[in-house]
């Protein structure tokens, strides 16, 4: 009777053990041999932090050509302005660039981005409205000191912004509880802040200078425009009409480019303005944006 052999004898030679960190070649060495397979190691993901100015500009050219910037930031300047900023309050990129905006060369932070900041930094801020025409903010620091800011009807009427067109005729509620809270922020952690406005207020209150004044607008001519770089500013803001799907962000990208008195489209020459507005006018029917009342 035939002996059965050994297991071991019949069995082919085990495959090579590979750790995960090396590439094996089809003799078992490691190396660059035919078929070698390199398996990389498994790492966490968490969210890119540039290291040098040279890696923040290249992220924002990227950010830029992908089309998924903020439509009111699309240049890489603009972005890495934003970037830097973030990187600064410890924000970062992605949440620094929607939540950060560059309103009149000046970077600004987004209200609804404050507590998002001061929660990260062990602050505690509450909100509330007490009745129907005060907004309330309290905001807490580490060490327990609490700042109360409140932003009223009346005083939204003394500043020329109650019944304004845009957000505060829309949503004045809402508006009313973010100047509460750009108070309570600015007063109870300005140490977080850094000195920055909120864009909400740099928007309302019109174009401001480096010294923080509002400065008259004079229009100029379509000449004049086209030799100071305007019309890129022009094609651009068509560009971003154009594209707008959300009746709010259309509303506030007319808003964030009104000039000091209020005339929307800030630097544009007369016929330059007629067609934004045109163009603004025709992509809000295409959305659904009843503009009855608006100016």
């Amino acid at each position: 009777m035939e002996t059965v052999k050994n297991a071991a004898e019949t069995l082919p030679n085990p495959p090579a053990v590979r750790d995960r960190n090396d590439a094996v070649s089809d003799d078992g060495r490691n190396g660059r041999g035919s078929g070698a397979v390199a398996v990389m190691p498994r790492t966490a993901i968490s969210g890119l932090v540039p290291q040098t100015l040279d890696d923040v500009y290249r992220l924002a050219t990227a950010i830029a050509k992908s089309g998924l910037a903020p439509q009111a930031m699309k240049t890489p300047e603009q972005i890495t302005v934003a970037i830097l900023t973030g990187l600064e309050l410890g924000l970062k990129p992605m949440f620094a660039l929607n939540k950060i905006a560059v309103v009149n060369g000046r970077p600004t932070l987004w209200g609804d981005g404050i507590p998002a900041l001061l929660w990260s930094r062990g602050f505690d801020i509450r909100e509330w409205f007490d009745g129907e025409d005060i907004a309330m903010c309290e905001v807490t620091r580490p060490n327990g000191v609490k700042v109360v800011r409140s932003f009223t009807v009346d005083d939204a009427k003394a500043a020329g912004l109650w019944g304004k067109q845009g957000p505060w005729k829309q949503y004045p509620k809402r508006m009313l509880a973010m100047r509460s809270r750009a108070f309570a922020a600015r007063d109870g952690a300005a140490d977080v802040l850094g000195g920055l406005y909120v864009a909400e207020e740099v928007i309302e209150g019109g174009s401001l200078s480096a010294e923080g004044n509002s400065e008259p607008f004079k229009r100029k001519s379509s000449a004049a425009a086209k030799r100071d770089g305007t019309d890129a500013k022009f094609n651009e803001l068509r560009g971003q009409i154009a594209n707008c799907s959300d009746p709010s962000e259309l509303l506030m990208l007319r808003e964030n480019n009104r000039d000091a008195d209020g005339n929307p489209w800030e630097g544009m020459p007369m016929r330059w303005n007629e067609m934004l507005e045109d163009d603004f006018r025709l992509r809000a029917s295409d959305i659904g944006l009843d503009l009855e009342g608006v100016e």
